[in-house]
């Protein structure tokens, strides 16, 4: 689904679908695996600043949970998101441990902090034909492979045993 929510999925044939969301998949589970331990050591190995916000998390329609800034490198948690998601995680018997939601959500905002700052980033990993003429052709990356490797990076860091957007 977060591929399919992606502008250009439509040009993916099926099996390039399959393709580029496990090439995120295995993307996040490596970084995780470089980068071993709790979300709160990783973000001050990063030198990212971790803020939580107690104020109001929606905006119009949307319900922010996290978001990342690059400059300076910080991610804002929405208190009210985080008790929101733990309330239902124990309402619905989601099994959290050993992960919080700050800690997921954290990981997968230090996923895209890690993502920006390589030479390629996973987006641009997979390429879609957007227009052709002849042999000229433009291209573009898959914006939403970078949510995707988010999520698996997420998982894996934390231990959650589910996959991440069930929260």
């Amino acid at each position: 689904q977060l591929l399919a929510a992606d502008p250009q999925a439509h040009r993916l044939s099926p099996a390039e679908a399959a393709a580029a969301i496990a090439l995120a998949v295995a993307d996040g589970h490596a970084l995780a695996a470089q980068h071993a331990g709790t979300a709160q050591a990783l973000a001050a190995q990063l030198d990212v600043t971790v803020e939580t916000v107690l104020g109001n998390n929606r905006f119009g329609t949307v319900f922010q949970f996290a978001e990342y800034a690059a400059k300076p490198p910080r991610v804002l948690l929405y208190q009210h998101a985080m008790d929101t998601v733990a309330a239902a995680a124990a309402r619905y018997t989601i099994p959290l441990f050993p992960a919080r939601p700050e800690d997921v959500y954290l990981a997968h905002e230090l996923y895209h902090h890690l993502d920006q700052h390589r030479p390629v980033p996973i987006s641009c990993a997979a390429r879609v034909t957007t227009f052709a003429i002849g042999p000229l052709r433009l291209t573009s990356g898959l914006h939403n492979l970078s949510e995707i490797g988010a999520c698996s990076f997420a998982a894996a860091l934390t231990g959650l045993p589910c996959h991440p957007r069930l929260l």
